[in-house]
């Protein structure tokens, strides 16, 4: 059984794809309760049994499991530990200590996970409801929110005043480099995901291609392109990221076709992601004037081929009319771009 007083509140499970929000929520928690995060407790681990410390975090050391959970949890060596302390402290407890967090719909949760109230659809409620969710789980299980004292305020203040000069030593040095590395991994994980995900498609048809400057992918019906445009301060440089009514000329194929005149696809929405650092997550990307949370660029990623196939959706609803009444292209010397 748990110990009446395990050295943590929470223990969080996750892929290392989904390590910046696992640091995002033991940031935010941690003004309150303990959290077991690896990559934060590497150093504590490494007197130890590793392995068996490690393996404790969740059986018996934590009042609360947090799974973060995707396709290919269990998979990965760290989870695979973590899914086997899980199952071995259901046999003794049950389910109660267990939050199942889906962050990608798509993804289907393991045979053993029972269909009750321990799930969390994450793409529904947010982080912040998330992290209430966590908080009121943990109270029921034993757990004690803490009151910051003068010390404990002063103590994170110094932490935050130094972490926010660390942040603006690395943009002001590293950040013109780091924003054209973290363009260039943007497009190589849409290529990746591309390819993966075509594999699984039988009815939509997904394209992609760059000249250097753009990034366009389309379906046969819709497109999406993107640029990054650099500037100073470095946080002023951004993704740009447009979304069409109609499939565009790939780039490889400019010179050689273009739209009937009056049937160019039209830009029917824009959004701008701005480049940043956060200590959580490291590079990253915001989009001004909005609610959202910081995206890696893994997460950038996902967004930017979610917001394609929600486009396609909708072309097909009938919910996007396409410009110009075929739609065909013809053969001719330029073509048209955004």
């Amino acid at each position: 059984m748990t110990p009446n007083n395990p050295q943590y509140d929470v223990a969080l499970s996750f892929l290392s794809r989904d390590v910046g929000l696992a640091l995002q929520i033991q940031t935010k928690l941690s003004e309150s309760m303990k959290v077991f995060v690896y990559s934060k407790r590497q150093k504590e681990l490494a007197g130890t049994d590793g392995l068996e410390s490690f393996r404790e975090a969740f059986l018996t050391n934590s009042r609360l499991a947090v799974v973060l959970y995707r396709d290919g949890w269990g998979q990965t060596p760290w989870t695979r530990i973590e899914e086997g302390a899980i199952k071995d402290r259901f046999l003794k407890e049950g389910w109660a200590w267990l939050l199942f967090v889906m962050l990608d719909e798509a993804s289907t949760p393991p045979v053993w996970l029972p269909k009750s109230q321990i799930r969390l659809n994450f793409a529904a409620y947010g982080l912040e409801q998330l992290l209430g969710a966590i908080k009121m789980r943990a109270q029921k299980l034993g757990s004690t929110l803490k009151k910051e004292t003068a010390f404990d305020r002063a103590k994170r203040l110094d932490q935050e005043s130094r972490a926010r000069a660390e942040r603006q030593r690395l943009l002001s040095e590293k950040g013109a480099t780091a924003v054209r590395q973290e363009h260039q991994e943007l497009q190589r994980l849409l290529d990746s995901k591309i390819q993966e995900t075509s594999q699984n498609l039988a009815s939509v048809k997904l394209e992609q291609g760059s000249d250097g400057h753009e990034y366009l992918l389309r379906t046969q019906h819709v497109s999406v392109n993107f640029y990054l445009y650099i500037t100073s301060p470095v946080t002023d440089s951004r993704i740009v990221l447009q979304e069409f009514n109609g499939p565009l000329i790939l780039p490889k194929d400019r010179g050689r076709r273009m739209f009937v005149p009056g049937e160019e696809p039209q830009v029917i929405s824009k959004k701008e992601f701005h480049f940043d650092y956060q200590p959580s997550l490291g590079w990253c990307w915001k989009q001004p004037g909005t609610a959202d949370d910081f995206l890696t660029t893994f997460q950038l990623a996902e967004y930017v081929l979610k917001i394609l196939l929600e486009l396609h959706d909708r072309f097909e609803n009938g919910k996007i009319p396409q410009r110009g009444p075929s739609g065909h292209t013809i053969s001719g010397p330029n073509s048209w771009m955004a």
